[in-house]
């Protein structure tokens, strides 16, 4: 009760306690609606193939993959029973190599690409990106992101004539701990001017996932064509690492920007 006015002051501390969360509550709020109106439509869980395994869908694309291993595992998964295994720890290859699958096109409204990953070893010997792309025949980079060393980053294929924009940074020290990659992917029908790209970085703990960083870029474009590939790529001359992908799952949303 305020002695001035003889009101409760209940509402005035409740306003001021609102005005101080942080601003990254608002976004949260807003995935967590977001996950409840999402269709899946398109996953790759990796539990079609006994460990030991190439993926099914997946092959090396280009570069040399000397002794890499790249097969379906059953450890350090997190959802069911199987994952992706990319160990370039095992062996001695140095040189640098692209594993593929096809994927989904994206021909209008909203998709929403989610990806945890999990990585072992020292952060300076880590160096590996994954990238989307265009359709196979047109080798048509449109995402990048960038695992190097301890920062994980990502670039995007611009409009106005530009190739790929000033990379984000989304992360540091993103190893050893699970982590997930939700992507608001860009739809074809966005137009030559390009639309808005979203990605959003978590991290898993006791309690779930912790949102980590949450980036933005406008006047990203969409393939020529349409999407067609999703790739993970080794860089030259670093090893010593392993990078498990537990699944890739494409969804559909309807919210609006």
């Amino acid at each position: 009760m305020s002695i001035l006015t003889g009101k409760p002051i209940v509402l005035v501390v409740l306003g001021l306690l609102l005005s101080l969360c942080p601003a990254g509550s608002a976004a949260e709020a807003a995935d967590k609606k977001e996950e409840k109106a999402k269709t899946l439509v398109w996953e790759d869980d990796f539990e079609e193939r006994l460990p030991g395994q190439l993926p099914k869908g997946w092959s090396r694309y280009w570069g040399e993959q000397g002794d890499d291993q790249a097969l379906v595992s059953n450890i350090n998964v997190l959802e069911g029973k199987r994952c992706l295994l990319l160990d370039r720890r095992t062996g001695t290859n140095k040189s640098q190599w692209g594993l593929c699958r096809p994927f989904p096109d994206i021909p209008k409204g909203r998709a929403v690409l989610e990806i945890p990953f999990l990585i072992h070893g020292k952060g300076n010997d880590v160096r590996f990106c994954f990238d989307i792309r265009g359709e196979k025949t047109i080798n048509e980079h449109l995402i990048l992101f960038s695992f190097w060393e301890k920062r994980l980053s990502f670039s995007a294929k611009m409009a106005e004539g530009k190739k790929f924009g000033r990379g984000i940074v989304l992360g540091e020290n993103v190893h050893d701990h699970w982590h997930k990659l939700v992507i608001h992917l860009v739809a074809r029908d966005s137009g030559k001017g390009g639309g808005k790209l979203k990605v959003a970085l978590y991290k898993k703990d006791g309690k779930g996932w912790k949102l980590v960083k949450l980036a933005e870029k406008d006047g990203v474009v969409p393939p020529r064509k349409r999407y067609g590939l999703i790739m993970l790529n080794t860089l030259p001359y670093k090893r010593n690492y392993l990078v498990y992908l537990d699944h890739l799952r494409l969804y559909k949303t309807p919210r609006q920007e």
